[in-house]
């Protein structure tokens, strides 16, 4: 228990009036006075539940070879639908579908490889999808 110095004025005790220098008259209008006692607040924590997640599979967005599309056209669509994929990126699985028959253009969540493998399909590119 700790002691503060309180004002009368907080004690009830009633200034007198008149005369005396300030520091004294301060001083003997105040007393110390206890503190109130600290209290603890108890805080009660959940315990910790471990949370197990699993990562999304992941997916290939794959081009595949075919004999209508040109080599431009085919980078072209592929910057215009898969957004972030670079020029070099995009020409190389071009090339990659070219020499071997597919070209993988990126990995992706199911749902964004499906969105993307349907908007290159609509745009008359053959891809797929597969699990990594």
């Amino acid at each position: 228990m700790g002691f503060v110095y309180a004002p009368a004025s907080l004690r009830g005790v009633e200034r007198r009036r008149g005369g005396g220098d300030g520091v004294a008259a301060h001083r003997m209008r105040t007393r110390m006075i206890a503190a109130p006692p600290k209290t603890e607040r108890v805080v009660k924590v959940a315990p910790k539940t471990e949370r197990k997640t699993k990562t999304p599979k992941m997916y290939r967005l794959c081009i595949l070879n075919d004999p209508f599309n040109t080599k431009s056209r085919v980078i072209q669509v592929l910057l215009k639908v898969v957004q972030g994929l670079s020029f070099s990126r995009a020409s190389m699985a071009m090339e990659e579908a070219h020499n071997h028959g597919k070209g993988v253009v990126a990995v992706f969540h199911q749902e964004l490889a499906e969105h993307y493998c349907s908007s290159i399909n609509s745009a008359g590119i053959f891809s797929i999808v597969e699990p990594e």
